[in-house]
This record gives structure tokens, C-alpha cells and sequence, in this order.
């Protein structure tokens, strides 16, 4: 027993070190930062996308960064987005990881000779090195999305208030570029609206059946203009599968609008909004809309205390297909404003909430992910008035919604690059811009194949509009053998020519009646 007392004292030095090395670290604070969105890595690390600054006052006077963290939050590298000539500015909106394991990033960019306000869009390899950048010039400022890498290299974006000088009344549309960055089709979306200069552009997430959903809102002459959320699902050949508008009831009326979300494995998407025609004068909300386009619910999100009296949710993510998480700003009566992260259950009812931040900073439209161990994380901007200066935080919380210890497994980070990598700039040269408004007007909208045929036919349809279309074939002679509708939103269709004599066949396009192409095809048997 002698030895007792030397128990017990290295036994409370043990616990006290324990709880010296799992201290909280959170949240990781970066001062001249904003950060607007985050991409887990192949790697387990994270990418953060924004601008850095030193000017509170204006905000998009500041060069677009891109930066990578650790699992941790400890800073691996970043790199500064200068345009030239100056005086140029860049904003990073929204970085994805490529099959490459490099990275596609879109922003903002203000420069000499330029209205404001126009889009780029950047790849890099996996060193963060630049192989090529997109420039998107219009008349006015434009809003542009995530970048999506398709399994052919090609990528897919969407871009909001593009061209309105030649296109007053289309607000969204949907980009495919080439694996070089070359633009290949740009499609107008939500066309079914008659109303000019009425639909907002909010994001661009992809479903677990390799499609994509817009979301946004949509002012109509049926609801006497007022502001709903919407919501379009769309193909990879950017045919639209089905559209959604959150329109409440005739007496209940909703009006608001979606802003960031994502799927569960099922295909439900649930996206955050805004709700403003409540007793609050602007609620949190939850969407969850089904695979096949119906609203499942508009789920406000209320607090119980009676001073929190408006508030404001940007995004929200599936931890598992019945667990939620959302990032709410409250603001109080007294103009205060309280940060609060969610747990919500897939119907929207609140599990649980946590404070995150009392020291009434505002955070702008925030960017979340999972880890590899189920955790989430956030990152946002706010103003801090204290400092004078941008600032930007980044949380990791456990499911449970307490802030995550320190992350002890070791990971290679920057794998796929054979060399360190190291904070630089990546200049871009404006002076190569070109306008693009007029370009690509000739795109087919339709393309077959193979050419000569044996048995089936393949139909690639690439038109824009929400039509049902008609497909004809004709022999030599004018005779008809063939007549099919394709229902709209249909990108692939395919026609058995296997009973048709070997021969040369004329292929038709119809919509409403009118003829959009013929291509002509062999039957050779």
C-alpha cells in the first residue's frame, strides 16, 4: 500500500493531461477572410473558397483565395487569385473537387473595361497549379454556382442573370463545358414562367441519380407576384425532368425562397429558405421536396424564446437519411444576434440546438460538409467591427452536437502531387476576354448515332424548352414508317429501325408542329 499515494498521483496527472490534449479547438478564426464555401477532399482535408481583404467597408474590393485546411483546421496551403491589368477584383463562390483529384472553382471578378460583376470559372491540377480559366461576360452583374465534373471530363454549371441585355427575361441557365474549359451549350431553364425578370437564382446541387436540382425562387402573375421557392430538376444534356413551386394553399399562401440544400440516398431533396409571411417576420425553413418533384413539407423553425424574433437559415446537409443539420442566425428584438446550429429529423422537427456564436456576428451565406468520420462542419463570414476586417470561422461538431476533439489519425494530404505544395498567386489575364452572348447559337437539337444503323437508333435530344417533342422518319420516297412522342424532359431516346428495309431514311424533329431538324440516316442491316 506503500505505493499507493504514487498511484493515485500519476493517475490524476494522466487525466490531466487527457483533458489537456483533447482541449477545444473550435472554432478556427481567419481574420481578412471570408469564406463562402467548403469541399471535403479526397484526401480527408477540406478547400475553402472566398475573397481575403482588408476593407470591411467595401466588400468585393479583395482577390479571390482559394485555401486548403487539414482535418484539424490547421492551415496547408492557399492560393491568391489576381486578375490583370489591374485594378482587378476576384470573389471565389464555390470550389468542387475533379476526377483528377485538382479542383474547379467559379467566381466574381470586377476589373477595367468590364460592367462588374461577370463570371469565371478556373481549374486547377491537384498541386493547386492553373490549367486553364473561362471568362463569362454579360451586360450587368451575374450570380454563377457549383461547377460539376461529369464522368467524360465535361462540366456542368449554372449561372444566373446572364445576358440580359439580349435576354431580359431569362434569368437561369444551365453551362456545359468542355474538359478544357471550352463553353459547349448554354440552356435557358424555368421557361414555363411567362413573367419577365421573375426567377432568382440560389444554387446548384447534385441527386443520387446523376442528375442536378436548381433551386431558387419564382415570382408569378397567378400568385400576384409574390416571392416562392423553386425548385427544377434537370438531366446532364440540361432537359428538365420536373419543376416544383412551394405555393402553399389558396389561404395560406407561402412566400419565401430556397437557398442551399442537398439529397438524402433516396433522392429527397431538403433545402434551406427563408419564410417570410409568418408571425415571425422572417422564419427559418426547411424544404424537402420528393425524387419525382412533389413538396413533401415547408417546415418553419421556431425557437422558444420570445426575444429571438427573426432568423435565417442558408444551408442545410443530410448527415444520415433521418438526421439533418442547418446553421441558423437569430436575431433578437434589441437587434442582437445569435448563431445556432440545428439537429433536425427528416420531417424537420428540432432534436436539438446548440449556440455556436453570441458575439452578434452576422454570418453571410455559409458552406457545410461531412468527414470521413460523420462529423459536420461550417464555415462562414461575418463583419467584425472590433477588428475592422472581414473574418471567417470554421467549426467541427460531432453528431451530438458538442465541438470535436482533435483529429489523431495521420493522413497523406496532397497525395496525388509529387512535390510540396506552396501558397502562390495564379495570375489570370484578362486582356484574352471575349464576349460570348452570340457564340454557339448553333447547336443542334438533336444528334444520332450510329450512322449507318443496324437495329436501334440512339437520339440525343438537346433542346432547351419544356415541350413535348415528335419524332418522324420517312423513306426515300416521303412515305412515313415511323412516329413517336418523347415526352418532355426526355434527354435519351431510342427508335428499332430493325424492321425497316436497308435503305437511306430521313429523321424529322417536331415541337408543337415545327420543324427543328432533320439528319439523315442508312439502314443497313
Amino acid at each position: 500500500m506503500k505505493h499507493l499515494p504514487y498511484l493515485i498521483l500519476f493517475f490524476l496527472l494522466t487525466i490531466t493531461i487527457s483533458v489537456i490534449g483533447q482541449k477545444n479547438i473550435w472554432p478556427k478564426t481567419f481574420e481578412g477572410y471570408a469564406f463562402q464555401d467548403i469541399e471535403k477532399t479526397y484526401d480527408n482535408g477540406f478547400a475553402f473558397s472566398g475573397f481575403k481583404t482588408n476593407d470591411l467597408d467595401v466588400y468585393f474590393l479583395g482577390y479571390g483565395v482559394l485555401r486548403k485546411v487539414d482535418i484539424n483546421g490547421d492551415i496547408l496551403w492557399e492560393k491568391l487569385i489576381v486578375l490583370n491589368p489591374p485594378p482587378a477584383y476576384t470573389d471565389l463562390y464555390c470550389v468542387n473537387q475533379t476526377n483528377d483529384g485538382g479542383y474547379i472553382v467559379s467566381g466574381q471578378f470586377w476589373g477595367r473595361d468590364f460592367d462588374g460583376g461577370d463570371v469565371f470559372i478556373m481549374k486547377l491540377n491537384a498541386c493547386g497549379e492553373l490549367e486553364w480559366n473561362t471568362f463569362i461576360i454579360s451586360d450587368g452583374p451575374q450570380i454563377c454556382n457549383d461547377v460539376y465534373q461529369l464522368e467524360d471530363g465535361s462540366f456542368l454549371t449554372t449561372i444566373g442573370q446572364w445576358d440580359l441585355d439580349q435576354h431580359p427575361a431569362d434569368r437561369i441557365w444551365l453551362f456545359k463545358l468542355s474538359s478544357q474549359g471550352k463553353i459547349i451549350w448554354h440552356k435557358l431553364q424555368a421557361d414555363w414562367n411567362p413573367i419577365q425578370n421573375n426567377e432568382r437564382l440560389s444554387s446548384f446541387s447534385k441527386s443520387p441519380d446523376d442528375n442536378y436540382i436548381i433551386s431558387g425562387s419564382y415570382f408569378g402573375y397567378d400568385n400576384n407576384y409574390m416571392q416562392q421557392p423553386m425548385f427544377i430538376k434537370v438531366d446532364t444534356a440540361g432537359n428538365e425532368i420536373w419543376h416544383d413551386v412551394v405555393t402553399g394553399s389558396m389561404n395560406d399562401p407561402h412566400e419565401g425562397r430556397a437557398f442551399f440544400g442537398g439529397c438524402d440516398s433516396n433522392g429527397n431533396f431538403y433545402s434551406a429558405g427563408n419564410h417570410m409571411n409568418t408571425g415571425h417576420l422572417r422564419a427559418p425553413v426547411i424544404y424537402k421536396i420528393s425524387n419525382d418533384g412533389a413538396t413533401l413539407f415547408a417546415k418553419d423553425i421556431f425557437t422558444e424564446a420570445d426575444s429571438l424574433e427573426r432568423g435565417i437559415t442558408y444551408d442545410v446537409k443530410c448527415m444520415t437519411d433521418t438526421t439533418l443539420f442547418t446553421f441558423i442566425n437569430w436575431l433578437t428584438t434589441y437587434d442582437s444576434v445569435f448563431a445556432y446550429i440545428y439537429k433536425l429529423d427528416s420531417s424537420g422537427n428540432t432534436i436539438a440546438r446548440k449556440i455556436i456564436d453570441s458575439s452578434n456576428s452576422y454570418y453571410l451565406p455559409l458552406g457545410s460538409a461531412t468527414t470521413i468520420d460523420n462529423k459536420y462542419v461550417i464555415v462562414g463570414s461575418y463583419a467584425n467591427q472590433s477588428d475592422d476586417v472581414w473574418s471567417s470561422s470554421f467549426w467541427k461538431l460531432q453528431s451530438n452536437l458538442e465541438y470535436d476533439t482533435i483529429y489523431t489519425q495521420q493522413f497523406n494530404y496532397d497525395s496525388l502531387c509529387p512535390y510540396p505544395i506552396t501558397n502562390d498567386t495564379i495570375p489570370l489575364d484578362t486582356t484574352t476576354v471575349i464576349n460570348l452572348e452570340h457564340l454557339w447559337n448553333d447547336l443542334k437539337p438533336m444528334s444520332i448515332f450510329p450512322n449507318p444503323v443496324k437495329n436501334k437508333l440512339n437520339i440525343i435530344i438537346n433542346i432547351v424548352k419544356w415541350q413535348q417533342r415528335q419524332l418522324i422518319i420517312r423513306d426515300i420516297n416521303g412515305r412515313e414508317v415511323i412516329n413517336e412522342n418523347i415526352a418532355p424532359g426526355s434527354a435519351n431516346h431510342q427508335l428499332d429501325v430493325s424492321t425497316l428495309e436497308n435503305g437511306i431514311y430521313v429523321v424529322s424533329l417536331l415541337e408543337k408542329g415545327k420543324l427543328l431538324q432533320t439528319e439523315k440516316v442508312v439502314v443497313s442491316h
